[in-house]
């Protein structure tokens, strides 16, 4: 084989490596702008074969109690509620242990169709103005607050509840269940994703701006 043919193999072969390097790129960035296709524990609201909207939050993230209230409070009301799409919310305890019990027990409280409500009240006893860190509330939720009072507030049957949080059905779960979204580029929370949308929707954005978002895709 002459030194041209040679040359012309390898400008070849430089040329396929090159391509699908760009195209890797693409493929990577793009499943980055994709939610995970499942989560190992979440909360769903809605029709199954609708739009779903997918949030991630964090009991210890300063910004999704507010985003809790603002946000996911309104995309129920907007969307599921009025059958133009699906809701999932996927818990996270990437922020700090703390909020691994609590998020286990919201999911218990699930099982019950109570998530709403123990995330709304969890959220609201942690963020109480009493002069404590967010970390430190969570830290010593089930001192100030029994399972049995939890309960009667969110409406749950308590000894399914207790059950169901005393033996950690959950534990096993929950980092794998973060794994899984850090696999995805998913190190920060609230993060919103919807499939029509060309990028997820990262931070504590106004409801307006994501509102506006989705109703140029869902109709």
């Amino acid at each position: 084989m002459n030194k041209q043919k040679i040359l012309a193999i390898i400008i070849v072969l430089i040329a396929l490596v090159t391509g699908a390097s760009f195209i890797y790129k693409d493929w990577k960035k793009a499943q980055e702008n994709k939610a995970p296709s499942k989560a190992l524990f979440s909360a769903k609201f809605g029709d199954a074969f609708k739009p779903k909207i997918i949030v991630y939050s964090d009991f210890l993230c300063n910004k999704c109690h507010d985003y809790n209230n603002n946000v996911i409070k309104n995309l129920k009301k907007d969307y599921v509620d009025t059958h133009k799409a699906r809701l999932e919310i996927r818990p996270l305890t990437i922020i700090d242990e703390n909020s691994i019990p609590l998020t286990e027990l919201a999911m218990c409280a699930n099982e019950q169709n109570k998530f709403l409500p123990a995330w709304d009240y969890i959220s609201d006893q942690i963020n109480r103005d009493n002069d404590k860190s967010l970390k430190y509330n969570a830290n010593h939720f089930f001192d100030d607050y029994k399972i049995k009072d939890v309960s009667n507030k969110i409406g749950t049957k308590y000894d399914q509840l207790n059950n169901c949080y005393k033996e950690r059905k959950y534990d096993d779960k929950v980092r794998d269940n973060d794994q899984i979204a850090y696999d995805h580029n998913i190190n920060s929370v609230p993060i919103l994703f919807m499939s029509k949308l060309e990028q997820p929707i990262r931070g504590a954005v106004n409801y307006g701006f994501i509102k506006s978002s989705l109703d140029r895709v869902i109709k």
